[in-house]
Protein backbone atom coordinates (compact mmCIF):
# COMPACT_ATOMS: atom_id res chain seq x y z
CA UNK A 1 0.00 0.00 0.00
CA UNK A 2 1.42 3.09 -1.08
CA UNK A 3 0.27 6.47 -0.82
CA UNK A 4 2.33 9.00 -3.29
CA UNK A 5 0.62 12.11 -1.26
CA UNK A 6 -1.76 13.06 1.66
CA UNK A 7 -2.59 17.00 2.00
CA UNK A 8 -5.21 18.45 4.55
CA UNK A 9 -5.62 22.07 3.84
CA UNK A 10 -7.08 22.66 7.54
CA UNK A 11 -8.59 20.59 10.14
CA UNK A 12 -9.89 20.83 13.69
CA UNK A 13 -8.41 17.32 15.28
CA UNK A 14 -10.54 15.97 18.37
CA UNK A 15 -8.16 13.73 20.09
CA UNK A 16 -10.30 12.78 23.12
CA UNK A 17 -10.03 9.31 24.07
CA UNK A 18 -7.09 8.75 22.26
CA UNK A 19 -4.97 8.01 26.03
CA UNK A 20 -7.81 4.85 25.80
CA UNK A 21 -6.97 4.01 22.37
CA UNK A 22 -3.26 4.12 23.06
CA UNK A 23 -3.35 2.20 26.30
CA UNK A 24 -0.93 -1.10 26.01
CA UNK A 25 -3.74 -2.91 27.46
CA UNK A 26 -6.01 -2.46 24.34
CA UNK A 27 -3.50 -4.71 22.36
CA UNK A 28 -3.97 -8.29 21.46
CA UNK A 29 -1.65 -9.10 24.26
CA UNK A 30 -3.54 -6.75 26.97
CA UNK A 31 -3.89 -9.90 29.25
CA UNK A 32 -0.40 -11.56 29.81
CA UNK A 33 -0.32 -9.51 33.12
CA UNK A 34 0.39 -12.89 35.08
CA UNK A 35 3.04 -13.34 32.57
CA UNK A 36 6.55 -13.81 33.89
CA UNK A 37 9.32 -12.01 32.96
CA UNK A 38 12.15 -14.32 31.17
CA UNK A 39 14.78 -11.42 30.89
CA UNK A 40 14.03 -9.40 33.80
CA UNK A 41 18.35 -9.10 34.28
CA UNK A 42 18.16 -8.02 30.48
CA UNK A 43 20.47 -4.54 29.87
CA UNK A 44 17.76 -1.64 29.44
CA UNK A 45 20.10 -1.44 25.73
CA UNK A 46 19.46 -4.71 24.58
CA UNK A 47 17.86 -5.54 21.12
CA UNK A 48 14.87 -7.67 20.03
CA UNK A 49 15.04 -11.01 18.20
CA UNK A 50 12.72 -11.50 16.35
CA UNK A 51 10.31 -8.40 15.16
CA UNK A 52 6.13 -9.22 14.82
CA UNK A 53 2.86 -7.03 13.59
CA UNK A 54 -0.13 -6.59 15.39
CA UNK A 55 -3.26 -4.59 15.35
CA UNK A 56 -2.25 -2.63 18.69
CA UNK A 57 -1.75 0.93 18.19
CA UNK A 58 1.46 0.99 19.81
CA UNK A 59 4.98 -0.75 20.01
CA UNK A 60 4.83 -3.83 21.55
CA UNK A 61 7.83 -6.16 22.59
CA UNK A 62 7.00 -9.90 21.37
CA UNK A 63 8.41 -11.56 24.65
CA UNK A 64 4.86 -10.64 26.20
CA UNK A 65 2.99 -11.94 23.45
CA UNK A 66 4.62 -14.71 23.51
CA UNK A 67 4.02 -15.35 27.40
CA UNK A 68 0.16 -14.95 26.99
CA UNK A 69 -0.28 -17.84 24.54
CA UNK A 70 -2.37 -16.05 21.90
CA UNK A 71 -2.45 -16.12 17.97
CA UNK A 72 -2.25 -12.94 16.90
CA UNK A 73 -4.58 -11.48 14.64
CA UNK A 74 -2.23 -9.67 11.98
CA UNK A 75 0.93 -11.33 10.99
CA UNK A 76 2.98 -8.74 8.58
CA UNK A 77 5.03 -11.37 6.12
CA UNK A 78 8.88 -9.69 4.93
CA UNK A 79 6.91 -8.61 1.80
CA UNK A 80 4.38 -6.69 2.69
CA UNK A 81 5.02 -2.71 1.90
CA UNK A 82 3.22 0.38 3.30
CA UNK A 83 4.59 4.13 2.75
CA UNK A 84 3.47 7.39 2.76
CA UNK A 85 6.11 9.76 0.20
CA UNK A 86 4.50 12.71 1.53
CA UNK A 87 1.84 13.92 4.33
CA UNK A 88 1.25 17.80 4.76
CA UNK A 89 -1.41 19.55 7.20
CA UNK A 90 -1.22 23.19 5.96
CA UNK A 91 -3.46 24.55 9.54
CA UNK A 92 -4.82 21.47 12.11
CA UNK A 93 -5.98 22.83 15.47
CA UNK A 94 -5.73 19.65 18.09
CA UNK A 95 -8.09 19.54 20.98
CA UNK A 96 -8.67 17.12 23.75
CA UNK A 97 -11.84 17.94 25.56
CA UNK A 98 -10.79 15.55 28.93
CA UNK A 99 -7.29 17.39 29.46
CA UNK A 100 -8.08 20.72 28.44
CA UNK A 101 -5.32 20.62 25.86
CA UNK A 102 -5.01 22.27 22.64
CA UNK A 103 -2.69 23.04 20.42
CA UNK A 104 -2.41 25.28 16.77
CA UNK A 105 0.14 24.09 14.40
CA UNK A 106 0.22 26.15 10.79
CA UNK A 107 2.30 23.51 8.87
CA UNK A 108 2.97 19.90 9.73
CA UNK A 109 4.71 17.81 6.72
CA UNK A 110 5.97 14.04 7.15
CA UNK A 111 7.90 12.61 4.10
CA UNK A 112 9.10 9.28 3.17
CA UNK A 113 7.90 6.98 5.87
CA UNK A 114 8.03 4.09 4.34
CA UNK A 115 7.99 -0.14 6.36
CA UNK A 116 8.98 -2.70 4.51
CA UNK A 117 8.97 -6.57 6.61
CA UNK A 118 10.92 -6.00 9.85
CA UNK A 119 12.73 -3.04 8.43
CA UNK A 120 11.30 0.20 8.98
CA UNK A 121 12.39 3.89 7.53
CA UNK A 122 10.96 6.61 9.74
CA UNK A 123 11.26 9.57 7.11
CA UNK A 124 11.23 12.90 7.95
CA UNK A 125 9.05 15.34 10.52
CA UNK A 126 8.83 19.03 10.12
CA UNK A 127 6.47 21.31 12.05
CA UNK A 128 6.47 24.97 11.79
CA UNK A 129 4.48 27.04 14.21
CA UNK A 130 4.39 29.60 16.42
CA UNK A 131 4.13 27.53 19.74
CA UNK A 132 6.17 23.79 18.63
CA UNK A 133 8.91 23.50 16.05
CA UNK A 134 10.50 20.14 14.93
CA UNK A 135 13.01 19.45 12.48
CA UNK A 136 14.00 15.79 11.52
CA UNK A 137 18.05 15.59 11.06
CA UNK A 138 20.33 12.63 10.87
CA UNK A 139 20.30 9.90 13.47
CA UNK A 140 23.57 10.04 15.38
CA UNK A 141 25.17 6.90 17.56
CA UNK A 142 24.84 7.64 21.40
CA UNK A 143 26.19 5.98 24.49
CA UNK A 144 23.52 4.84 26.74
CA UNK A 145 24.49 2.56 30.05
CA UNK A 146 27.39 2.29 28.81
CA UNK A 147 26.56 1.09 25.38
CA UNK A 148 26.82 2.27 21.76
CA UNK A 149 23.05 2.69 20.63
CA UNK A 150 22.67 3.88 16.85
CA UNK A 151 19.48 6.20 16.27
CA UNK A 152 18.19 6.16 13.39
CA UNK A 153 16.41 9.71 13.34
CA UNK A 154 17.25 12.99 15.29
CA UNK A 155 14.36 15.35 16.50
CA UNK A 156 15.23 18.87 17.55
CA UNK A 157 12.73 20.79 18.39
CA UNK A 158 11.46 23.99 20.69
CA UNK A 159 8.61 24.45 23.33
CA UNK A 160 7.67 28.11 22.77
CA UNK A 161 5.60 30.19 25.36
CA UNK A 162 2.98 30.44 23.33
CA UNK A 163 1.82 26.63 23.35
CA UNK A 164 0.91 27.17 27.10
CA UNK A 165 0.34 30.38 29.85
CA UNK A 166 3.11 28.28 32.36
CA UNK A 167 5.92 28.28 29.59
CA UNK A 168 8.43 31.00 30.62
CA UNK A 169 10.82 30.95 27.91
CA UNK A 170 11.30 28.47 25.10
CA UNK A 171 12.57 24.84 26.17
CA UNK A 172 14.42 22.91 23.58
CA UNK A 173 14.69 19.23 23.03
CA UNK A 174 15.74 16.50 21.02
CA UNK A 175 14.04 13.17 20.12
CA UNK A 176 16.61 10.33 18.92
CA UNK A 177 14.57 7.25 17.50
CA UNK A 178 15.65 3.45 16.22
CA UNK A 179 12.64 1.38 14.83
CA UNK A 180 13.41 -2.22 15.69
CA UNK A 181 10.34 -4.15 13.85
CA UNK A 182 7.69 -4.66 16.93
CA UNK A 183 9.39 -1.68 19.37
CA UNK A 184 10.83 1.61 19.13
CA UNK A 185 13.84 2.75 21.00
CA UNK A 186 14.27 6.15 22.26
CA UNK A 187 15.70 8.84 23.69
CA UNK A 188 14.73 11.98 25.01
CA UNK A 189 17.26 14.78 26.34
CA UNK A 190 15.92 18.59 27.57
CA UNK A 191 16.91 21.24 29.91
CA UNK A 192 20.47 21.44 28.76
CA UNK A 193 20.90 18.24 28.86
CA UNK A 194 19.73 18.17 32.76
CA UNK A 195 16.79 16.06 31.58
CA UNK A 196 17.52 12.47 29.98
CA UNK A 197 14.58 9.74 29.11
CA UNK A 198 15.19 6.53 27.38
CA UNK A 199 13.23 3.52 26.24
CA UNK A 200 15.08 0.30 24.86
CA UNK A 201 13.25 -2.21 22.75
CA UNK A 202 12.46 -4.60 25.80
CA UNK A 203 10.48 -1.95 27.27
CA UNK A 204 13.13 -0.90 29.85
CA UNK A 205 14.04 2.21 30.41
CA UNK A 206 15.11 5.19 32.80
CA UNK A 207 14.15 9.19 33.70
CA UNK A 208 17.28 10.73 34.93
CA UNK A 209 17.23 14.56 36.07
CA UNK A 210 20.45 15.92 37.50
CA UNK A 211 20.19 19.84 39.17
CA UNK A 212 17.13 20.36 36.81
CA UNK A 213 15.48 23.86 37.36
CA UNK A 214 11.69 23.25 36.27
CA UNK A 215 10.76 26.73 37.76
CA UNK A 216 12.86 28.15 35.67
CA UNK A 217 11.21 26.78 32.60
CA UNK A 218 7.61 26.77 34.24
CA UNK A 219 5.75 29.45 35.63
CA UNK A 220 4.17 27.12 38.71
CA UNK A 221 5.45 26.09 41.93
CA UNK A 222 7.83 23.23 40.40
CA UNK A 223 10.88 21.53 41.73
CA UNK A 224 14.03 23.59 41.58
CA UNK A 225 17.53 22.09 41.33
CA UNK A 226 16.08 18.33 41.05
CA UNK A 227 18.45 15.38 40.93
CA UNK A 228 16.63 12.06 40.69
CA UNK A 229 16.83 8.66 38.57
CA UNK A 230 13.83 6.42 38.50
CA UNK A 231 13.92 2.89 36.38
CA UNK A 232 11.01 1.93 34.05
CA UNK A 233 9.96 -1.41 33.08
CA UNK A 234 6.95 -3.51 31.70
CA UNK A 235 5.63 -6.73 32.66
CA UNK A 236 2.78 -8.29 31.77
CA UNK A 237 0.44 -5.62 30.88
CA UNK A 238 1.92 -3.38 33.99
CA UNK A 239 4.30 -0.46 33.62
CA UNK A 240 6.60 -0.60 36.73
CA UNK A 241 8.32 2.28 38.50
CA UNK A 242 11.18 2.35 40.73
CA UNK A 243 12.10 5.84 41.94
CA UNK A 244 15.43 5.88 42.88
CA UNK A 245 16.79 8.79 46.09
CA UNK A 246 17.19 11.97 44.97
CA UNK A 247 16.24 15.21 46.19
CA UNK A 248 15.00 18.89 45.29
CA UNK A 249 14.38 22.42 46.71
CA UNK A 250 11.27 24.42 46.92
CA UNK A 251 12.18 28.21 47.83
CA UNK A 252 14.25 28.30 50.75
CA UNK A 253 13.33 24.27 51.66
CA UNK A 254 15.57 20.98 50.72
CA UNK A 255 13.43 18.35 50.23
CA UNK A 256 14.50 14.60 50.31
CA UNK A 257 13.06 11.97 47.77
CA UNK A 258 11.99 8.85 49.12
CA UNK A 259 12.68 5.65 47.21
CA UNK A 260 9.64 3.94 45.75
CA UNK A 261 7.92 1.92 43.61
CA UNK A 262 4.71 2.51 41.76
CA UNK A 263 2.88 0.70 39.04
CA UNK A 264 0.34 1.22 36.51
CA UNK A 265 -2.63 -0.88 34.90
CA UNK A 266 -6.00 -1.04 33.51
CA UNK A 267 -7.21 -0.16 37.04
CA UNK A 268 -4.42 0.96 38.62
CA UNK A 269 -5.11 2.79 42.14
CA UNK A 270 -3.17 6.67 42.39
CA UNK A 271 0.35 6.50 42.91
CA UNK A 272 2.05 9.06 45.54
CA UNK A 273 5.82 9.66 45.62
CA UNK A 274 6.60 11.70 48.07
CA UNK A 275 9.80 13.60 49.62
CA UNK A 276 10.27 14.96 52.79
CA UNK A 277 12.07 18.20 54.61
CA UNK A 278 12.78 18.03 57.89
CA UNK A 279 13.26 20.87 60.48
CA UNK A 280 13.43 20.94 64.51
CA UNK A 281 10.12 21.54 64.89
CA UNK A 282 8.18 19.73 61.75
CA UNK A 283 8.15 17.30 59.07
CA UNK A 284 6.39 18.67 55.55
CA UNK A 285 5.92 16.03 53.08
CA UNK A 286 5.64 16.76 48.98
CA UNK A 287 3.66 14.70 47.40
CA UNK A 288 3.02 14.05 43.49
CA UNK A 289 0.23 12.07 42.40
CA UNK A 290 0.13 10.30 39.28
CA UNK A 291 -3.49 10.10 38.84
CA UNK A 292 -5.63 6.94 37.19
CA UNK A 293 -6.34 9.52 34.19
CA UNK A 294 -3.50 9.52 31.31
CA UNK A 295 -1.21 12.30 31.68
CA UNK A 296 -2.21 13.52 34.48
CA UNK A 297 -0.75 14.40 37.97
CA UNK A 298 -1.10 16.82 41.02
CA UNK A 299 1.11 17.92 43.57
CA UNK A 300 0.62 19.09 47.73
CA UNK A 301 2.14 19.52 50.48
CA UNK A 302 1.40 18.19 54.00
CA UNK A 303 2.99 18.88 57.55
CA UNK A 304 3.08 17.50 61.19
CA UNK A 305 1.90 18.77 62.82
CA UNK A 306 -0.67 20.24 60.55
CA UNK A 307 -0.32 24.31 59.15
CA UNK A 308 -3.25 26.16 57.27
CA UNK A 309 -2.24 26.55 53.85
CA UNK A 310 -0.68 29.69 53.98
CA UNK A 311 1.56 29.10 56.78
CA UNK A 312 2.62 26.13 55.04
CA UNK A 313 3.34 27.54 52.21
CA UNK A 314 5.73 30.54 54.04
CA UNK A 315 7.38 27.98 55.60
CA UNK A 316 8.53 26.35 52.89
CA UNK A 317 9.61 29.50 50.55
CA UNK A 318 10.14 32.18 52.83
CA UNK A 319 11.10 30.33 55.93
CA UNK A 320 8.71 32.90 58.07
CA UNK A 321 5.38 32.73 59.25
CA UNK A 322 2.35 34.36 57.26
CA UNK A 323 1.99 37.52 58.77
CA UNK A 324 6.27 38.15 58.66
CA UNK A 325 5.86 38.26 55.05
CA UNK A 326 5.76 41.29 52.99
CA UNK A 327 2.47 42.07 50.79
CA UNK A 328 4.30 41.24 48.08
CA UNK A 329 5.77 37.88 49.22
CA UNK A 330 1.62 37.32 51.19
CA UNK A 331 0.20 37.93 47.06
CA UNK A 332 3.26 35.24 45.56
CA UNK A 333 1.77 32.61 48.50
CA UNK A 334 -1.52 33.22 47.29
CA UNK A 335 -0.52 32.02 43.33
CA UNK A 336 1.57 29.15 44.64
CA UNK A 337 -1.55 27.86 46.86
CA UNK A 338 -3.19 27.09 43.37
CA UNK A 339 -0.92 24.90 42.39
CA UNK A 340 -1.26 22.27 44.82
CA UNK A 341 -4.34 20.05 45.68
CA UNK A 342 -5.76 19.05 48.05
CA UNK A 343 -5.78 21.76 50.62
CA UNK A 344 -8.83 21.18 53.51
CA UNK A 345 -11.58 22.92 52.92
CA UNK A 346 -12.32 26.59 54.28
CA UNK A 347 -14.70 26.10 57.41
CA UNK A 348 -15.80 29.71 56.44
CA UNK A 349 -17.11 28.59 53.35
CA UNK A 350 -18.92 26.07 54.76
CA UNK A 351 -22.91 26.27 55.27
CA UNK A 352 -23.98 25.86 58.67
CA UNK A 353 -26.59 27.57 60.65
CA UNK A 354 -25.10 30.10 62.69
CA UNK A 355 -24.61 29.73 66.47
CA UNK A 356 -26.33 32.42 68.84
CA UNK A 357 -24.07 35.32 70.35
CA UNK A 358 -23.48 35.50 73.29
CA UNK A 359 -23.39 39.61 74.76
CA UNK A 360 -19.85 40.73 75.50
CA UNK A 361 -19.89 41.90 79.53
CA UNK A 362 -17.94 45.34 79.84
CA UNK A 363 -15.59 43.23 81.78
CA UNK A 364 -14.62 41.44 79.10
CA UNK A 365 -11.40 41.97 77.39
CA UNK A 366 -12.04 42.79 73.79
Amino acid sequence: MIFKEIRIGKAHLDVTGIEDLLSPTNSVDSEAEGATDDDENTNAVAQPSVASWTNSPVWRNRRSRRASRQPLNIQRSKNQLFEVDKLSIEDVFITNRVTGFALSVPAIEWKGFKALGDSVELGELTVNSDRLKIETKPGETAEVNGQQVKFQKKLEGTILPLLHKSVRQPIAFTIDAAPTGSNLVWRLTSLEGKMEVYQGADEKGFVRCNDADLSAYFDSPAPEHLTTRAVTSQKGSKEIVKLEKGSFKMGLSQFEIQPQEGERTAASATNDFTAVNRSADSVITYHLLILDEPWKFEQRLTSEPPMKPQELLAKVYYAKSFSELSEADQKSIELKKAGFSGWPKDPKSQTSKPKAETPELETQKP
